[in-house]
């Protein structure tokens, strides 16, 4: 399993994040940072791929952890 941060612009309302099922996130100014957790880099692109189609502008996506770390879990 591989943990993601995926920063967003603007704040998400509570459903959408919901439907990402992401792990966990944190709101800032402008912007808010998801945490995903993926078993593959498709799992990766689904996620992605859901933002987009919500019209949701990708910032930043970037690993964090490694599949033997950890804080990845």
């Amino acid at each position: 399993m591989r943990s993601y941060e995926i920063s967003v612009r603007g704040v998400l309302d509570a459903g959408i994040v919901e439907e990402l099922g992401v792990r966990s996130i944190q709101e800032r100014p402008a912007s808010t940072v998801l945490r995903a957790d993926v078993s593959d880099d498709s799992g990766l692109d689904d996620v992605l791929q859901q933002l987009s189609a919500l019209g949701i502008e990708l910032l930043e996506a970037r690993q964090v952890g490694g599949v033997d770390d950890p804080s990845a879990r």
